[in-house]
């Protein structure tokens, strides 16, 4: 069975451009050109309505990842071939594609709005969520969701949504961070789960999705994968997963303000495997080597689920 997925980042489009390096952000501008131009007319337009750069960013994402995913089950045909978790850059995905022909992309809908692809046999799934756009092409159905630990408020949306048990799981973590880790991992399944009907999330908040153990995905430094785990439904049919956790390392930017201006002194330090930053600056025009405590920035994290129907 041929079953692909996909793991855009988006930051190249979103993130902020000094006052002063305006090449930086016509840079950024001839990027999502570029994006646009790649997509299909519907997304393009979709994109094009949305308000805000993140938006607009994370639906010209989803459109790239489509044309790659049909592009790539294309030219694999038959063979049937199964692919890994793909990650890639905005840059970096448009030059994959530069391989890959065009598809005019069309689309028809179901009951309850959910997209399938109008004129290719697979189906697909897209979720986004802080810097990153996932998605899961298969021939049989499949849900996906990508969750950013964003500091919801885990009691009340838990005690609010989720069932009994679930929510006396999470209550009993001791810690916060594990609580905060599995809180997560419940709410990108029911988010996977619900795009697998079809329903919606609020057609499955009531659903148990409990993992089986406690065991948390376990892998590499950055992308951590779990083994696949199993749901018996109540109507007794089996929900199949395989999730991530995504670890970004640790990032900050360092100003110093002058004359109103905000100047760059040092940007994206990657701080991951060290408790404190060393940068020079300026201070009154000498300069000084000057180094900060990092536990004030956190390491960005995000829980991934993949959900299909087992036999």
């Amino acid at each position: 069975m041929y079953e692909a997925r996909y793991l855009l980042s988006i930051e190249e489009l979103i993130k902020e451009v000094p006052e002063q390096d305006l090449g930086q952000g016509s840079a950024r501008e001839a990027l999502f050109q570029r994006a646009s131009f790649r997509v299909d007319e519907e997304r393009r337009e979709k994109a094009r309505r949305m308000r805000t750069a993140r938006a607009r960013a994370a639906c010209l994402g989803g459109g790239l990842l489509l044309q790659l995913a049909v592009g790539e089950a294309v030219r694999a045909g038959s063979a049937g071939s199964f692919y890994d978790l793909g990650r890639y850059s905005v840059t970096e995905l448009l030059e994959r594609l530069e391989d890959l022909p065009y598809f005019p992309l069309a689309y028809r809908y179901g009951e309850n709005g959910k997209p399938y692809f109008r004129d290719f046999p697979l189906q697909f799934n897209l979720s986004h969520s802080g810097n990153y756009v996932l998605c899961a092409v298969s021939e049989e159905e499949i849900g996906a969701d990508i969750q950013q630990h964003c500091g919801k408020n885990m009691e009340k949306i838990s005690g609010r949504f989720f069932s009994k048990r679930e929510a006396e799981a999470i209550a009993a973590e001791q810690a916060g961070e594990e609580r905060e880790k599995l809180f997560y991992r419940l709410w990108a399944r029911k988010e996977a789960y619900g795009k697998l009907t079809g329903k919606g999330i609020a057609g499955v908040l009531e659903t148990e999705l409990l993992p089986r153990e406690a065991q948390e995905p376990q892998g590499s430094a950055g992308l951590k994968s779990a083994h696949i785990d199993a749901t018996v439904l109540p109507n007794g049919r089996r929900l199949l997963w395989e999730e991530f956790i995504l670890t970004v390392a640790k990032t900050c930017q360092v100003t110093r303000l002058t004359s109103g201006k905000q100047h760059i002194l040092a940007r994206q330090l990657n701080l991951q495997y060290a408790p404190t930053a060393n940068f020079t600056a300026y201070e009154n025009d000498i300069m000084k080597e000057m180094s900060f405590n990092v536990e004030n920035y956190p390491e960005d994290n995000y829980n991934i689920a993949f959900c299909q129907f087992g036999i």
